[in-house]
C-alpha cells in the first residue's frame, strides 16, 4: 500500500525525510570496517582499485551492499557505493546510491597524524515512498596513530575522529559526529569500535577484522546496535574487501 495515497504533502515530505534519516547510517560510503566514521590514513599506491562488499541484518531490516574505490593517488580518491535493502516486517524494498571523494592534506605515516575531507552525495528511493530523496554528506576525518606520536611503532592503534553535517533535500542539516577506533592484535587480526550520531539517530558496533592477505584480502564481522525513531534495534554485519588491485 502506497502512503502517499493517504498522507498529505507536507506530511509525506516530513515522513520521507525522516526516513531518509533512519537509513543514512545504515548505508553510506564508507572506509571500512567502519560504518560511519572516515579515516584519514592515505595510501600506499597511486591509480589503484579496492572493492568491498557486505551483507547486514539489524532489526527487521536487510540489506546488501558494494562499493569499488578507485586512489588517485595518496591523497585523493573517489568511492561509490550500491545498496539494496529489505524490511522483513514492511516487505518494503529501497535502493541507494552515493558518491564520495575524499582529499588528505597530509600522510599520517609521516606526521603520525592525518587530517582529510570529505565529501559525499546521495539518493535513496524505496518502493513504499515512490520518490527519490537526495542527501549531502560533509565530513572532516582526523586520524590519530597513537603508537607513533608516543615514540613507539606505528600502526598498531589508530583513532579516528570525525566531524560532519548531514542534509536532505526536505531536512535542515544536522550534526554528524563519530568516533572509531581499531587496534591490531595477535597476527592478522584487528579490533575495532565505532560510535557515530546523525541528528537523533545513533550507531554502535564492535567488531573484529581478519587479514587473510596482508593489506591485500581482509573478511570483517561485527555485532550492531542502532536508535533511530523506529526504537532500538541490533544485528550484525560481514562483509569481505579486496585491496590494491
Amino acid at each position: 500500500m502506497h502512503c502517499h495515497a493517504f498522507l498529505p504533502r507536507r506530511r509525506l515530505r516530513a515522513t520521507l525525510a525522516a526516513a531518509a534519516l533512519a537509513c543514512s547510517l545504515a548505508a553510506q560510503a564508507n572506509d571500512r570496517p567502519f560504518e560511519s566514521a572516515r579515516t584519514a590514513v592515505a595510501e600506499d599506491d597511486d591509480q589503484t582499485w579496492s572493492f568491498e562488499s557486505w551483507v547486514r541484518r539489524v532489526g527487521s531490516q536487510r540489506s546488501f551492499s558494494v562499493e569499488p574505490e578507485y586512489v588517485f593517488d595518496p591523497a585523493n580518491s573517489v568511492q561509490v557505493e550500491l545498496t539494496r535493502s529489505l524490511d522483513r516486517h514492511g516487505d518494503d524494498t529501497g535502493h541507494e546510491a552515493e558518491i564520495e571523494f575524499k582529499h588528505l592534506f597530509n600522510q599520517i605515516a609521516r606526521d603520525g597524524w592525518g587530517l582529510g575531507v570529505s565529501a559525499a552525495l546521495g539518493a535513496e528511493r524505496t518502493r513504499a515512498s515512490d520518490r527519490t530523496v537526495k542527501a549531502l554528506t560533509l565530513r572532516l576525518p582526523l586520524s590519530l596513530d597513537i603508537g607513533q606520536l608516543s615514540g613507539g611503532g606505528g600502526g598498531n592503534t589508530l583513532v579516528h575522529l570525525n566531524a560532519g553535517l548531514f542534509k536532505t533535500q526536505q531536512t535542515r542539516h544536522v550534526w554528524a559526529p563519530a568516533l572509531a577506533v581499531e587496534q591490531r592484535v595477535a597476527g592478522r587480526s584487528v579490533l575495532f569500535a565505532e560510535l557515530a550520531r546523525q541528528g537523533a539517530d545513533q550507531l554502535g558496533q564492535i567488531g573484529l577484522r581478519q587479514w587473510i592477505r596482508r593489506d591485500k584480502l581482509a573478511l570483517d564481522l561485527a555485532w550492531q546496535q542502532r536508535r533511530d525513531a523506529e526504537g532500538r534495534r541490533s544485528g550484525w554485519i560481514a562483509g569481505i574487501g579486496w585491496y590494491d588491485l
